[in-house]
């Protein structure tokens, strides 16, 4: 599978995270339930590891923990 990097600011971030959020919470789905949920699922995973990361970060900063 090919893959693409993608930079996001942490309201980029956020703001994804709220969309698939949302999109959980309404059990909205495009094609196939089944494929289009373990997409999902795996995207939001990848968020979430991405969100952890950058408040991981933001913690060391701010405690001069860098």
């Amino acid at each position: 599978m090919k893959t693409k990097t993608l930079e996001l600011t942490k309201t980029e971030l956020n703001y994804m995270l709220n969309l698939v959020y949302e999109n959980i919470r309404e059990g909205w789905y495009y094609g196939n339930k089944k494929q289009f949920e373990k997409m999902r699922s795996k995207l939001l995973n990848k968020l979430l590891e991405l969100h952890d990361d950058s408040i991981l970060s933001e913690v060391r900063s701010t405690n001069g923990m860098d």
